[in-house]
């Protein structure tokens, strides 16, 4: 042979500890995602584990078959923990690692000192690996959100062909006549190897790639989103607008906006302070949001100034929920700085039609019924006279 088997193992620890590596420059550590760690601490073991079993001949038996099987399986344990905390995933994996490590100690050692069989061990631990590795990709595969849906599967993917190379690896062990030794340096087991390498590296980057997306879909999120209220923004309304346009020119599906501004909200603000105003500025969110259905959405423009979207909903119907609204904030009182204040709102409201097709022309209808309202005496809704037409 050409290549080694010893040099092939030595490789695929190389491997993991890149893996580690680039992993660990990836994560915050001073906020680290969840289940990132436990990622690092799997790679780095894993790699331990591949130079312990390389060297095995080197090394006291005990330490050199024993040790580097076992830290194998607690590497793929390791990587399975962090994968459900990463995930938050309900199911809790760690007595199945801590059980997978006992099996692996306690039969590696009576296959070593009671009943001598290099084969066994390697169908025990590689059994007992592959079974971590299922689990692991199970896990990706049931609790992995759509925003990882991609890295998730590739990542499960790769979990599964080291599971099947494992599993390939035991029945060969099985079936073939005593080994001397685990190195065996045939063709098959340097196959085997080596595609377990490539496995390996596709399955430490599908948990790069699945902690880059998080993070950036994160980072758009935290964009997207008004700090002081957790509503949208301009710029999140933006993005919510883009896809309803689309929705309204392809199905004429319509939608209607809401244009809402607090009354009188600069004396609560000069009398009350700045913290006070803007506890009024969180509540009016919060009131808004219980009274608006799943798919609809609030954005802070500026100032008091803010803006409901309703997909799929008619004037008339964004009218009752517009009304909602207002009593429900005109009946708050906001605690802040021992004072209780009460504040209302005024809203104007349009729908779609095919003279206003865009999220800009139905804006501008439903400013032009706010004002009327404010003009009105404030605290009530108007609806768009073009949209009622």
């Amino acid at each position: 042979m050409i290549i080694d088997i010893v040099s092939v193992i030595l490789v695929i620890a190389l491997c993991g500890l890149f893996l580690c590596i680039a992993l660990g420059l990836a994560v915050d550590w001073g906020a680290p995602e969840p289940g990132t760690r436990w990622w690092i601490g799997g790679f780095a073991v894993l790699a331990t584990g591949f130079c312990v079993n390389g060297l095995q001949n080197l090394l006291p038996p005990l330490l050199g078959l024993t040790g580097g099987t076992t830290l194998l399986v607690a590497g793929v344990g390791l990587l399975l923990i962090g994968t459900q905390r990463f995930l938050d995933a309900p199911t809790r994996h760690e007595p199945w690692v801590v059980a997978a490590v006992a099996v692996t100690v306690v039969s590696s050692m009576l296959l070593l000192l009671v009943w001598p069989s290099v084969n066994g061990r390697i169908a025990v631990s590689n059994v007992t690996i592959a079974g971590l590795l299922v689990a692991f990709s199970v896990l990706l595969v049931r609790h992995a959100p759509p925003v990882l849906y991609s890295p998730a599967r590739l990542t499960a993917a790769a979990g599964i062909v080291i599971a099947a190379l494992l599993m390939v690896r035991s029945a060969v062990a099985l079936a073939s006549p005593p080994f001397d030794t685990a190195l065996q340096n045939s063709l098959i087991n340097v196959l085997l190897y080596f595609c377990s390498a490539l496995a390996q590296l596709a399955l430490g980057l599908g948990c790069y790639f699945m902690l880059m997306i998080r993070r950036n879909a994160a980072l758009q999120a935290l964009s997207a989103t008004d700090p002081l209220t957790g509503s949208l923004n301009r710029r999140g309304l933006e993005t919510v607008t883009a896809r309803v346009e689309h929705d309204f020119r392809r199905t004429q599906a319509v939608f209607s906006v809401i244009a809402m501004d607090l009354d009188h909200f600069k004396s609560i603000n000069d009398k009350h302070g700045h913290a006070a105003g803007d506890a009024v500025l969180q509540r009016v969110v919060a009131e808004s949001r219980n009274n608006l259905r799943g798919d609809s959405v609030i954005a802070r423009l500026g100032g008091e100034e803010f803006c409901v979207l309703l997909p799929g909903c008619k004037c008339e119907d964004a009218h009752t929920v517009a009304e909602r609204i207002r009593l429900a904030f005109a009946e708050a009182r906001v605690d802040a700085g021992g004072a209780s204040i009460r504040c209302t709102v005024s809203m104007g409201v349009a729908q779609c039609h095919n003279d206003a097709a865009d999220f800009a022309a139905v804006c501008k209808e439903a400013d032009a019924a706010l004002y009327r309202a404010k003009g009105a005496g404030r605290n009530r809704v108007e609806m768009s006279a073009v949209s009622q037409a």
